[in-house]
């Protein structure tokens, strides 16, 4: 109750601030400390809780091309762990997939031949300890399926997508979903209208409430390789609907990259042409599956593959374009935007990016911090992390009043990470100092 009423006072103070556009360079880049020319470091990352893992999948710990995984302190950028699977092997290509939730750290190698050669698998990691827990393998897998192409982890669950099994068809995909404690398989996943050639589960997304977001980006709903994505229950795998944009073609390929988060749906169409290969993003609403906006690159250009890389976090969308560029090819560029409105608050730059450093090569964000993966910066590449947002406004509804004084009060009382503020691990005044600190510099 103290608590409460410290913080209803703060609200004599509210402030807010308009979505303007504007350029940010990074705050820190984070480099492989044992890099080699050509790792492509930065093709995958990920971010959760204060940790940032980048995917080097060109890495040769365990053999050309095995893969590795380095774990960051996202505050300070120092090394936490490197990851390898404990079996790696010569081009398994760990890490073409990450993702960093709930303690967990799960990791995709789609070439690796435990059940035939590419059938693919996937590793889990306690992401404090860096220790392995589990390596998944589908129970069916063959030669070829790719198992391992996707990962993502949710509530109790890891997800992983082979989107070159052929159980309905050759290359007709599958998601499967096994227990996050026990890494045993729950269920394998296909959607009712699955067919030859759709490559289902080429990316995939779990939200807060166990919603899965399932890509097929080579189905011809709209076309040949026109793309769709579907929403499942992951508790039940039942297929709730199936999603495709109003202005669908033939070779966009919408269903590369997804994201769902907060009740919306982002789906990245790199392929997609304003200009040959320009690349455009789709927001639709979760829940009814409406198309709520188009999202095309202010300056983008032919080629540019805006799209590739979807991330939603907490009303915000970054959006990755690994080959746009500025004065020399392949700089890179990412978007940050509010995502209901649609509306765009950051071009993302690299401040040192150079020929092919191919910034937006992926990309994630968590309580408005983000980062992008660069894979040809540097020669071995490069993450770039920034500071986007205004970390006082607690509901992300992009202005400052009583509504984030008590989602603040609510994540704190529940011991939600996201109110431990100054990140020592306990919930106790310092955190509720720095707050009510943060409200009243209000945001710019």
């Amino acid at each position: 109750m103290r608590l409460r009423s410290v913080l209803v006072c703060v609200v004599q103070c509210v402030s807010v601030w308009g979505a303007m556009a504007q350029v940010v360079a990074e705050d820190f880049l984070l480099f492989p400390g044992d890099g080699s020319e050509g790792d492509q470091f930065g093709w995958s990352v990920a971010i959760d809780d204060r940790l940032i893992a980048v995917g080097s999948w060109h890495d040769a710990d365990n053999g050309a091309n095995s893969g590795s995984v380095y774990l960051y302190d996202a505050i300070t950028g120092s090394l936490r762990h490197k990851l390898l699977a404990e079996d790696g092997d010569s081009d398994d290509v760990f890490s073409v997939s990450l993702d960093l939730r709930f303690g967990l750290v799960a990791v995709g190698a789609r070439d690796n031949d435990d059940s035939g050669s590419n059938s693919g698998s996937a590793y889990l990691f306690d992401a404090l300890s860096g220790v392995q827990l589990h390596k998944l393998l589908a129970e069916d897998a063959t030669a070829g399926d790719r198992f391992g192409r996707s990962v993502a982890i949710g509530d109790g669950v890891v997800c992983v997508g082979s989107p070159l099994d052929d159980v309905v068809g050759a290359d007709s995909g599958s998601v499967y979903v096994f227990d996050a404690t026990s890494g045993a398989q729950i269920r394998k996943i296909i959607p009712d209208d699955a067919s030859a050639g759709d490559r289902f589960g080429f990316a995939i997304s779990i939200d807060e409430n166990g919603m899965l977001a399932a890509c097929a980006y080579h189905d011809d709903l709209h076309g040949g390789n026109s793309g769709s994505v579907y929403l499942f229950d992951v508790t039940s795998g039942e297929q709730v609907m199936k999603i495709a944009p109003d202005d669908g073609q033939a070779d966009d390929q919408f269903g590369r990259t997804v994201s769902i988060d907060g009740g919306l749906l982002a789906v990245g169409a790199d392929s997609d042409d304003l200009g040959l290969n320009s690349g455009s993003v789709y927001v639709f609403d979760a829940k009814t599956g409406a198309q709520l906006h188009k999202l095309l690159a202010f300056d983008g250009a032919a080629t540019d593959a805006f799209g590739g890389w979807v991330r939603l976090d907490r009303g915000l969308l970054g959006v990755g374009a690994a080959f746009h560029s500025d004065g020399v090819f392949g700089t890179g560029a990412a978007y940050v935007y509010e995502a209901q409105s649609g509306v765009l608050r950051d071009r993302l730059v690299q401040s040192d990016a150079g020929l092919g450093s191919f910034l937006g090569s992926s990309i994630d964000l968590s309580g408005g911090e983000i980062v992008v993966g660069a894979l040809g910066a540097d020669g071995s590449g490069v993450a770039a992390v920034y500071g986007v947002g205004c970390q006082a406004d607690f509901n992300r509804d992009f202005s400052l009043d009583f509504l984030d004084v008590s989602a603040f009060i609510g994540a704190y009382n529940a011991g939600d990470p996201l109110a431990d503020l100054d990140g020592d691990g306990r919930y106790s005044f310092f955190d509720v100092s720095l707050y009510l600190r943060l409200y009243l510099m209000g945001c710019d």
